[in-house]
């Protein structure tokens, strides 16, 4: 099984003192609990998607500075 847990903020916003204080004490506890075979399919088919869309019009997406390069995205093998 495959356990996420994570605060859910109630609006955005910057995150520095005080507001990360307020945030802490005001956000709601979210969990998510799935099987590894179903995290392991539904990765594939984001994988799916997301090659689909690139291969479509390529050269159209930027991706963030930090972070996986559009081919190694690509290149993922799950």
């Amino acid at each position: 099984m495959v356990h996420w847990g994570f605060r859910r903020p109630i609006s955005a916003g910057t995150m520095v003192d005080p507001q990360l204080a307020h945030w802490e004490k005001t956000s709601r506890p979210v969990s998510y609990i799935f099987s590894r075979a179903q995290m392991v399919k539904e990765t594939r088919n984001l994988l799916t998607t997301i090659r689909t869309v690139v291969n479509s019009a390529p050269g159209q997406y930027q991706w963030p500075v930090y972070g996986l390069e559009i081919t190694d995205i690509l290149a993922l093998s799950i």
